[in-house]
């Protein structure tokens, strides 16, 4: 859950895309699976306006014994790989973050660059008891389209088994761990008189207690009341 009340948190900042588009995608998935949401994801969700493509593949090794793997594609959008879960028989999704444990380029160095501050899983949780995690790579196509589609992403599987259950943590302790954090951070900043930070945390604090703002980016980060089923893991 503390993924889902960063994410509130967030509305009003141009959070980081990939980041964005892997909650989203865990959000509309799960109200897929549960049968109570069916969207044109790549058509219609803020976080693939730019995007030319948002496709799935699994990896396969070449029969030639080179130790290559090949790229077998699963699904060719959101909607499609949405289905494909289902029919895999896939009860959740959700939200998992790694830290990169380097101790010469900490998290919390490169969180401000795009990719870094560790790494972002989006987690298929199926019926069997097993899981399978599933990472983006982003990369630059056409730079000059008009409509500004110049992002080609791939979702590939990048592991499969059983892994340790996800901690139960509910959704009001979340985001009143980070409530918290943001009123020390908030504190932190006026006495050092950070007045762009300052106004940064005053609404995220807004937005964490629900207060609308027509400004806010990826309001349709989650549609309804999708959200609770996004875990972080």
């Amino acid at each position: 859950m503390l993924v889902l009340a960063w994410a509130l948190a967030n509305l009003r900042q141009p959070m980081n895309g990939p980041i964005a588009q892997l909650v989203a995608l865990a959000f509309h998935g799960n109200g897929f699976l549960s049968g109570i949401l069916s969207t044109d994801f790549l058509t219609h969700n803020s976080t693939a306006q730019f995007c030319e493509s948002v496709r799935f593949v699994r990896f396969e090794k070449s029969w030639f014994g080179t130790g290559k793997q090949s790229e077998v594609l699963v699904a060719d959008s959101p909607d499609t790989w949405f289905a494909y879960l289902r029919k895999k028989k896939a009860e959740q999704l959700l939200v998992r973050w790694q830290a990169t444990k380097d101790p010469k380029a900490p998290d919390r160095r490169l969180a401000g660059f795009i990719g870094g501050g560790g790494s972002w899983i989006l987690v298929i949780r199926f019926a069997n008891g097993q899981f399978e995690l599933w990472q983006a790579r982003w990369e630059v196509g056409d730079q000059k389209r008009k409509d500004r589609k110049i992002w080609r992403v791939t979702y590939g599987c990048v592991s499969s088994g059983k892994v340790p259950p996800p901690p139960t943590i509910s959704l009001v302790s979340a985001s009143a761990e980070l409530k918290n954090a943001l009123l020390e951070i908030l504190q932190f900043s006026i006495r050092k008189k950070c007045d762009g930070y300052m106004q940064c945390f005053e609404r995220a604090l807004k937005s964490l207690a629900g207060e609308k703002d027509s400004e806010a980016f990826h309001r349709d980060l989650f549609p309804g009341n999708i959200a609770p089923a996004v875990v972080a893991i």
